[in-house]
């Protein structure tokens, strides 16, 4: 209904990368690169907006630059973030910066919605489903998930 928006000098966002095959540099390569260029130039009043930090390496590679870097941007620059990542219970390791979000994409009878909270579950498949994936795929990997 309303916000208060402070007057930002800088914007910076990580909003997807991609292999660079000329340069031989994977995603993650490439996503940690837009990540240290963004690190040299913000300032204390900058806006950082990042969306699945770490996604493209292991899962616990992943989850832990994710941190590591919400801490870094929250204690060592005091510059304001906005971050969305696939990782669960994020907000457990969250424990230095009282003044965040949490808000939750989910998925309720084929409907997106956002929600206060943070997600205990991953909707993955339900993505795909969603997207119109196939249903034997869906089934697949339905299975596939229980096994795993």
């Amino acid at each position: 209904e309303c916000a208060e928006i402070p007057l930002f000098d800088k914007l910076f966002t990580v909003l997807s990368a991609s292999d660079d095959i000329i340069s031989q540099k994977s995603t993650h390569q490439m996503q940690m690169s837009l990540v240290g260029n963004i690190l040299k130039e913000l300032t204390p009043n900058s806006l950082v907006v990042l969306d699945e930090i770490g996604k493209n390496t292991s899962y616990k590679d992943g989850a832990a630059l994710f941190l590591g870097l919400i801490k870094y941007l929250s204690e060592e620059t005091k510059a304001k973030i906005i971050a969305s990542t696939h990782f669960l219970n994020m907000k457990d390791y969250i424990k230095f910066d009282k003044n965040l979000l949490y808000a939750e994409l989910a998925f309720n009878n084929s409907k997106r919605e956002i929600t206060d909270g943070i997600a205990k579950t991953s909707d993955g498949i339900e993505a795909a489903k969603y997207e119109s994936l196939p249903d034997k795929l869906i089934n697949y990997s339905k299975e596939i998930f229980g096994v795993l």
